[in-house]
């Protein structure tokens, strides 16, 4: 009975997932951004602004590295640029509106 211990195996479910943190932290600001933005307009703006750059950065380390979450990249930055970009366009709207 005194045989060798049993040598752990690494869960299927999780095995051959290696998502970005960076997309997923950008996607997680690119909503938040917009959610804030119903509360306070700056606010998010600048979760906006993070969201596009760690999207960029992770569609970035990705290409190299292998890695999952592009699209999660893609819709940090998408929703980043609308939360920095309308705002920036109402905004300009109003003053040419006078």
């Amino acid at each position: 009975m005194n045989g060798p211990a049993p040598q752990h195996q690494k869960n299927n479910m999780t095995q051959g997932f290696d998502n970005n943190v960076k997309a997923i932290i950008s996607a997680f600001f690119g909503a938040l951004s917009l959610l804030s933005l119903l509360v306070i307009v700056f606010i998010g703006m600048l979760f906006g602004l993070i969201s596009i750059v760690l999207g960029i950065i992770g569609l970035r380390e990705m290409r190299n590295s292998g890695q999952y979450g592009k699209g999660m990249a893609i819709t940090g930055i998408i929703c980043g640029s609308v939360s920095v970009g309308l705002p920036l366009f109402v905004s300009v709207a109003f003053m040419v509106a006078g």
